[in-house]
């Protein structure tokens, strides 16, 4: 399957009500028209509030944009960092535009000043504010588990 435009120094910026809430970067994506999807390597996106302000920053081997729908997801060696410092490992995740979730059902690990956690799926805001997750071990502080 070959793509229709392959393209490298990607930028793509979200923006809702004219302000930007996403800003995906990648080192290339191949576009494919007919699906409207890009195929991402070097992944690279920052979060932003309804105000604008950075919330969190993604990093990925890979990954998968939506055009119709601003949804992503990625794969390989998926980190997410706060500016407080929370940093969340997993193998795959994904966001959602509509819900501004991020969500994953692989096993992950969250870390923060206060907290140390390793489990096996888990939904979140992209700030990791409120992290929801199942069959959760590690030092648990504020963090709400889902039985």
């Amino acid at each position: 399957d070959s793509a229709d435009q392959i393209g490298y120094g990607v930028t793509t910026i979200l923006t809702d009500a004219g302000v930007q809430r996403m800003r995906l970067r990648a080192d290339s994506a191949y576009a494919y028209e007919g699906p409207q999807r890009h195929e991402l390597f070097g992944v690279d996106v920052t979060f932003y509030s309804p105000e604008g302000r950075e919330t969190s920053h993604l990093v990925a081997r890979r990954g998968t944009y939506e055009w119709r729908t601003g949804d992503m997801t990625a794969r390989d060696d998926v980190v997410v960092t706060t500016p407080e410092g929370a940093r969340l490992e997993t193998s795959i995740l994904q966001y959602r535009r509509k819900d501004d979730l991020i969500i994953g059902s692989a096993r992950f690990h969250w870390t923060t000043k206060d907290q140390d956690v390793v489990g096996e799926g888990f939904t979140s805001d992209p700030e990791l504010k409120n992290v929801q997750t199942q069959r959760a071990r590690g030092a648990l502080g504020p963090v709400r588990v889902d039985k």
